[in-house]
């Protein structure tokens, strides 16, 4: 168990790095923005759940995105949530 929560944590503290128009956001930076919607996706391991999640936020067109909910159980499936910045500047 403390393997896979570490691959977590390891898998979603890298995706800051990848070059993409939404960037995944901490708990406490949130209360700066405007929630505008989710996503979800299904079946792949952590890094693939999460690469799914940040193409669709940029598809989405919001500037933010966190991962609300991350389940590598049988085929895995991850939920998250969109922001945008509340004054409007990207």
């Amino acid at each position: 168990m403390k393997k896979v929560l570490f691959a977590a944590v390891l898998a979603l503290s890298a995706l800051p790095l990848v070059s993409q128009a939404s960037t995944e956001i901490s708990r406490s930076h949130q209360c700066e923005l405007m929630r505008v919607g989710t996503i979800s996706a299904g079946g792949g391991t952590i890094n693939e759940l999460t690469e799914h999640l940040a193409s669709q936020a940029q598809l989405s067109g919001a500037d933010f995105f966190r991962v609300t909910h991350l389940s590598t159980d049988k085929l895995g499936y991850a939920t998250a949530t969109l922001y945008d910045n509340a004054e409007g500047n990207s």
